[in-house]
Formats: structure tokens, sequence, C-alpha cells
């Protein structure tokens, strides 16, 4: 397994109706079960996957992932880098 996803510092929105709406998007789709925050700027197979990925983006897949971590479980914290500091 693999940190390769960042945390961007950010507030949650979405846009509806060419509006900016603060908080969280109703409409995610796949298995999401353990998953809360912002996820439009994550992409790929999150099953098994579990934490707060608000402000965190990248593609999961690249992480490379075994299907023994999945069966384990995964805290989204394990995939992310360091930041680097200023």
């Amino acid at each position: 397994m693999k940190k390769m996803l960042k945390r961007k510092r950010q507030e949650l929105y979405y846009y509806e109706n060419n509006k900016k709406v603060i908080g969280i998007h109703q409409a995610i789709r796949g298995d999401v079960s353990a998953l809360w925050g912002d996820v439009s700027a994550i992409k790929g197979d999150v099953s098994a996957i579990r934490g707060d990925v608000s402000a965190i983006e990248g593609n999961i897949d690249l992480c490379e992932i075994t299907e023994d971590d999945r069966e384990k479980g995964i805290r989204i914290e394990d995939l992310v880098m360091e930041q680097e500091r200023s």
C-alpha cells in the first residue's frame, strides 16, 4: 500500500443550479459506507476504506491496495502523504 493521496485545505461545497452550496453533496456513488466528507476529488475503488476524506484528493487506484488490505480494512489516513512544511 502506498501513500498517494493529498489533503487540500478548502471548505466543502458543490454546485447546484449554478449556485455554490456549502456542505457535502448527497449523490455520491460506490461503496462509501465508511467514508464521510467531500469525495469529489477522489477517484478509484474506495471499497473497504474508512475515515474522513474531507479535502483529500487523488486516485485511490494508485495506492496499490491489495485484496488482503481491503479485507482487513483501510484507514484513509494511511493513504495520505505527509504534507511538506513551509
